[in-house]
């Protein structure tokens, strides 16, 4: 059992460390018309140093949606517009 718990937690700390270098990947596609690699190696490159902002932009973006789901799902377009400007700021201060 505790081979799985340290497995899982090994995985979701790599899942994290992947994910947060690309959380803003597909912006440089939409505003430099950047191909998908070079945006995953702008956005890798972008995003050193930053990453406890951005970790702590997916937390918060966590109950904001939840909050939109309770708000009968017309909340979770709001939730996704705030979410969105959220890493468009953040690519801004990266830039």
């Amino acid at each position: 059992m505790g081979i799985i718990v340290g497995w899982d937690y090994n995985a979701d700390c790599t899942g994290i460390h992947f994910c947060l270098p690309s959380c803003i990947r597909s912006i440089p596609v939409m505003d430099q018309k950047m191909d998908v690699m070079d945006a995953l190696k702008t956005s890798w490159e972008m995003t050193r140093g930053h990453g406890w902002p951005i970790f702590f932009i997916g937390l918060l973006a966590v109950p904001i949606f939840i909050a939109g789901l309770i708000v009968l799902f017309f909340g979770v377009i709001i939730a996704m517009m705030w979410i969105s400007a959220a890493f468009a700021v953040i690519y801004h201060r990266c830039v």
